[in-house]
């Protein structure tokens, strides 16, 4: 009789034991079947709009370094470039952002230039460089016009014009540039 107790008591267990592996299981092993799944907090870049001033998307970023060209201001969020394009009037219009694998993450009213050599307008009349590219998305010079596009791999291309010549074309890769070291 005690042998039969033994054996039920035994199988009990076991069937418990089973039993509890797979509610382990079936909740994801986490051991609570609802559970819900933990948010991620939107980007910062993401909570930027058209229409705020600079001083609002500033804020936003409650203080940490920044790169500034003139009307384009970028931020490193992780291994992310987030840039807020402003107008000469410092309201937003545009943001986009980079990530050095994925390229282009986010855009909000600006679309970056497809990858391509710039190089090539140098010696050209900047109306050139508009008639096939667009107007730029921003003045990044502080006392002479300095039009930029930003490309779709984290680069920005700067315009140096002379006379409405191209003189040069400078590119400033956005994702490995220290937003706190100067230009």
């Amino acid at each position: 009789m005690r042998n039969m107790i033994s054996k039920t008591i035994v199988r009990s267990i076991s069937c418990l034991f089973t039993a509890m592996c797979c509610i382990f299981f079936i909740t994801g092993c986490t051991g609570a079947a609802d559970s819900p799944e933990p948010s991620v907090p939107p980007a910062i870049y993401e909570q930027v709009e058209i229409g705020m001033t600079r001083g609002q998307a500033i804020d936003l970023y409650q203080g940490r370094s920044r790169q500034d060209y003139n009307q384009i201001v970028v931020y490193r969020e992780g291994s992310t470039a987030a840039v807020i394009l402003c107008s000469e009037e410092n309201i937003v219009k545009g943001v986009a952002a980079f990530h050095p694998e994925k390229g282009t993450v986010y855009t909000l009213n600006y679309d970056p230039l497809p990858v391509r050599d710039l190089i090539s307008f140098r010696g050209q009349s900047f109306d050139t460089v508009k008639e096939e590219l667009g107007d730029a998305c921003a003045d990044t010079g502080s006392l002479f016009f300095t039009p930029a596009y930003l490309l779709a791999d984290g680069r920005m291309a700067r315009f140096l014009t002379v006379d409405g010549m191209v003189s040069d074309v400078i590119y400033v890769d956005l994702l490995g540039a220290d937003p706190a070291a100067p230009e």
